[in-house]
């Protein structure tokens, strides 16, 4: 994931992209914004509580080791960890480095009043006061840090791993409290203020055989207003502040019409929207300008992906061939340019459960997509679905019960039990069926002299004539043709081609007793065309511009006569 660090040189100039409590600046000198396509570290270096640029630039960078090796890392921890590594310190020819140094600030803080209860410190999340209001927000820091800072020097390092273990695998805090470290709240709580007011901060150090090695050149250039403008706005976009970063965007382009970037970010603005159409030219233009931008040829494919689906991320219908074919060239473009990013394995492999075609390849892209970033349990999530497309219980069983297990968050573990409910209701819908096709089995031969209007040869199943009410026709599926909700199907049908309607495409019932069609069924031509049964409701209207509702389709073997 690339990372953007943005320095602001006066707290004027930080004070707009601050993020917002409560509709206001929350007044901090740093944040970590995570995303799923640019992660993003800003920092307020002339502040009087800065420490050092430094101490600030490694806080926000330990908050993306967390979020890398972590799931669903307790707040507490996350910004305990960050305080500890931010006085980060490296001496004698770089072969010495120093951690965990007193913060001078904190401790005077711990001494001089109340600590927050241990129980509620533990239970703090982004929505609460105390990461938010400042005077609190500053005793929340202190005291994670020393909290953390008495953990990791102290007999119970090994029982805080336990703790972490036990939260990310869905266990309550007081739970997963007794069970790790074997005493109460009150009891950690007195061994913690008994660490504050001895003053003796626990340093680790660690020196090597020879000094660190680092880059001896650093190649910079200075930033056109137009790009300034750009990340600025990108930033704004990446913490939900659509108009402002519409305004930023739009004086970037204006600046510099062949700035790429800023296209692309304007173009994923616009999906934010909803404006479709204006998404996908903002993003052309991007890519005229730039072709080899690996995230100009994601967005393209991710805008088109989003086009018509719900705000939950489900798509209603199919994506037709002709955009199915874009996206995947877009993404795989994409991953030639960027072969480690790993969001657009992801993509394409829900391209291909969409449609239900290249499911192995699948499986192979999402296992890409994991190996890159492990701690996405979303990608397991995908996984699972792929893996229950192709009625391998089993192996959908074992990858849920692993996320439900993991550190993910409440709601993906909630979408695995729905999932795993989705597994038992498929396995009892496959065995109805197979109990019906049985007892279909068993049913006498239509009486002689009644001809269905596709006999198929015995031995063999035997379609009946009322399995569907409704007129039927046997004939060649040639095209499947969709236009908005609306969707015509046409049959040719011996001399005369069938024109049948259905408002939309899920409505129809689909039926195969063929190997050569499996899946879903896409809008588009039909090549080859297929031999299918149809059952439908002959138009009423003479002026109808179709022959009527087609109700359901059943699809046959080659070798099956047509006796009509």
């Amino acid at each position: 994931m690339p990372v953007t660090v943005m320095v602001f040189q006066t707290e004027e100039s930080y004070r707009p992209f601050e993020p917002l409590y409560q509709g206001r600046p929350s007044d901090v000198v740093g944040f970590f914004q995570s995303s799923h396509d640019v992660d993003y570290i800003t920092l307020s270096v002339d502040r009087k509580n800065v420490r050092d640029p430094f101490s600030l630039a490694y806080h926000e960078y330990v908050h993306l080791l967390v979020r890398n090796s972590f799931s669903n890392a307790p707040l507490w921890f996350n910004e305990g960890l960050a305080e500890y590594y931010s006085t980060f310190e490296i001496a004698d020819g770089n072969r010495r480095v120093t951690l965990g140094k007193p913060i001078g600030g904190h401790a005077q803080l711990l001494r001089a009043g109340d600590l927050i209860p241990l129980e509620k410190l533990l239970s703090v999340n982004r929505d609460s006061e105390f990461y938010h209001e400042k005077a609190k927000r500053s005793l929340f820091y202190a005291e994670s840090w020393a909290l953390l800072h008495y953990l990791m020097s102290s007999e119970r390092r090994a029982e805080l791993s336990t703790y972490l273990n036990l939260v990310a695998s869905g266990a309550t805090i007081e739970d997963a409290f007794q069970k790790a470290f074997q005493t109460s709240f009150d009891e950690i709580e007195s061994e913690l203020r008994q660490y504050i007011h001895s003053g003796r901060y626990a340093q680790q150090s660690v020196t090597f055989n020879k000094g660190l090695e680092f880059d001896a050149v650093t190649n910079s250039r200075t930033l056109t207003e137009s790009e300034a403008q750009f990340y600025l706005g990108d930033l704004l976009l990446h913490t939900n502040r659509l108009e402002e970063a519409e305004q930023y965007l739009q004086k970037a382009v204006a600046l510099d019409p062949s700035l790429a970037t800023a296209h692309a970010s304007l173009g994923m603005l616009r999906l934010r929207q909803n404006h479709f159409d204006e998404a996908k030219q903002q993003l052309e233009l991007a890519s005229q300008t730039d072709s080899n931008n690996y995230l100009v040829h994601y967005y393209r494919a991710y805008v088109l992906s989003r086009e018509g689906a719900g705000s939950d991320g489900s798509v209603d219908g199919y994506y037709d061939a002709e955009k199915t074919a874009l996206m995947r060239a877009e993404l795989k473009r994409a991953i030639e340019l960027a072969p480690n990013f790993a969001e657009s394995y992801r993509l394409l492999a829900f391209i291909n459960l969409v449609r239900d075609e290249q499911l192995d390849e699948s499986i192979a892209l999402i296992q890409k997509a994991m190996k890159l970033s492990p701690r996405r349990q979303e990608y397991a999530l995908l996984l699972a679905q792929i893996h229950l497309r192709r009625d391998e219980f089993q192996v959908v069983r074992s990858i849920l019960q692993s996320v439900i297990r993991s550190g993910a968050s409440e709601q993906l573990r909630g979408q695995a039990q729905s999932l795993m409910a989705s597994v038992s209701a498929r396995e009892e819908l496959l065995a109805r069926v197979k109990a019906l096709d049985e007892e279909a089995k068993k049913e006498e031969e239509p009486p002689p002299g009644v001809v269905q209007p596709c006999d198929a040869p015995q031995p063999g199943p035997q379609i009946k004539r009322l399995r569907f009410e409704g007129e039927q026709v046997c004939g060649m599926l040639v095209q499947v043709e969709c236009a908005g909700e609306g969707v015509t199907l046409f049959v040719e049908a011996g001399t005369r081609t069938l024109k049948l309607h259905s408002d939309k495409l899920n409505r129809i019932r689909f039926v195969t007793y063929t190997a050569e069609v499996r899946g879903q069924v896409t809008c588009g031509l039909r090549s080859p065309a297929n031999p299918v049964l149809v059952t439908y409701r002959p138009s009423k209207d003479s002026n109808s511009k179709t022959d009527g509702e087609v109700i359901a389709v059943e699809f046959i073997p080659r070798d099956w006569s047509a006796n009509h």
